[in-house]
């Protein structure tokens, strides 16, 4: 069996702003071959296939399945690198962010790649040992960028999820999970695909069209879920830390840090630790018939973002006007010891703040958030949302300094240092 994207219905969908225009196409029909496949029973233990476990996501839901005992198996797909086996990678990973794996049989580390053609680049005894076994795939890989073009998702992400498609409708029926991001929310208009910027980026236009991917799976038979988690954050599970500067919200707060100032937001921020993010996943996927559509968040308000972190609540354009005052290019910012570096620097703080920071971000979070309430409820954790962030901003190398300190830094060399970070590739 083969799905495929019509043409480049895709690109057309993006440029009308319409759903419609996509068009998928299966090389048969795909509700009549789903009958005659093997099911698990409903109360029976489900057998996972998971994508991206030595990510920061995917280790946290690696974890919360082994603690589980409707899971038989899990198969955590894992690409060699260099001179690491897929195992030894696995390890470092969470040992990286001190989450422990458990040794355990239900556990089995495959080499392979699922971006690589219809077998995920596996055997061909591997692949049809998994066809005939897997109830579950959860994929939770994929790389974060806002600086590459849709087309580089569209071959890493969207074609890759194709193929899965056509493996969870071979020989065992198979529910199909992965990962999106609420930032496809912030298309709120035909105009907004006009739109190119920060927020407006190839990754945001790809977890789009994912979603509409998922609601074609549905109507064909295929049990398609999509979780669209907001900011995710660190866990008690990993003393609080995670990938820090990587991710753009940590951006915006060490440049509120910078001011010790927040906006007065309309609605509030929605943010979800990794670890309630994992149990939310878990629990959907692993039920016998799991929601299409998932929105796995808690909210901080700016009250709250001020009290956590002792800074000053002011109006929007306050905020703007005083972030753009202090990054701007100045000669009396520049070092004569230092004279391209601290231009350079000044300049990438200049770009960065007007990118991460533009004029309607208030109206983009109130759009983000009110997609998600309308949903469900904010999913409960273990504490509160204040606290995961204060905990983690303070265990930043980064951020954590900057809030000792209390007050501006001497440079802006450490902010440069974050933004070179938030442009490394993750999977």
């Amino acid at each position: 069996m083969r799905i495929d994207i019509v043409g480049k219905s895709d690109y057309f969908a993006l440029a009308l702003g319409s759903p419609k225009a996509l068009k998928i196409r299966a090389s048969e029909p795909v509700a009549p071959r789903l009958k005659n496949l093997t099911r698990a029973g409903a109360n029976e233990p489900r057998t996972v296939l998971l994508l991206g476990a030595t990510g920061f996501v995917g280790m946290h839901i690696l974890y919360e399945l082994l603690q589980r005992k409707d899971v038989a198996k899990i198969y955590a797909l894992v690409r060699k690198k260099r001179a690491a086996s897929p195992e030894a990678r696995l390890t470092a990973s969470m040992r990286g962010y001190g989450l422990p794996l458990e040794k355990s049989d239900r556990l089995e580390v495959i080499d392979g790649d699922f971006t690589h053609g219809h077998q995920f680049g596996l055997s061909d005894a591997h692949y049809t040992k998994l066809l005939g076994s897997v109830d579950v795939v959860l994929n939770a890989a994929g790389a974060t960028n806002h600086t590459y073009p849709y087309a580089y998702f569209r071959s890493e992400a969207i074609v890759p999820l194709l193929r899965m498609m056509e493996f969870c409708a071979t020989e065992r029926f198979k529910t199909l999970h992965f990962i999106g991001s609420m930032n496809g929310e912030v298309f709120r208009s035909k105009r907004d695909f006009l739109r190119f910027g920060f927020y407006h980026c190839g990754y945001s236009r790809m977890k789009w069209i994912v979603k509409y991917l998922a609601v074609w799976a549905r109507e064909q038979g295929l049990a398609a879920s999509i979780y669209l988690p907001p900011h995710i954050v660190g866990s008690s599970l990993t003393a609080f830390k995670d990938p820090g500067l990587r991710y753009s919200f940590w951006h915006m707060v060490w440049y509120a840090s910078q001011l010790r100032k927040v906006w007065d937001a309309e609605e509030p921020v929605p943010v979800i630790s990794a670890d309630a993010l994992a149990r939310s996943v878990c629990d959907n996927a692993l039920l016998s018939e799991p929601r299409m559509f998932a929105y796995p968040a808690s909210y901080i308000s700016s009250a709250e973002f001020a009290q956590a972190f002792g800074w000053t609540v002011v109006p929007w354009k306050e905020f703007r006007a005083e972030l753009k005052r202090t990054f701007t290019f100045s000669l009396r910012k520049w070092n004569p010891k230092k004279p391209l570096s601290s231009v350079f620097d000044m300049l990438l703080h200049m770009f960065f703040t007007r990118a991460l920071f533009t004029n309607d971000l208030p109206d983009l979070i109130s759009a983000i958030t009110r997609a998600a309430q309308r949903h469900e409820p904010a999913v409960a954790t273990e504490l509160p949302p204040s606290r995961y962030i204060h905990e983690c901003a303070r265990r930043n190398y980064i951020i954590g300094r900057s809030m000792a300190a209390g007050a501006l830094p001497s440079g802006q060399g450490e902010g440069v240092m974050a933004l070179k970070e938030l442009t490394r590739e993750r999977v």
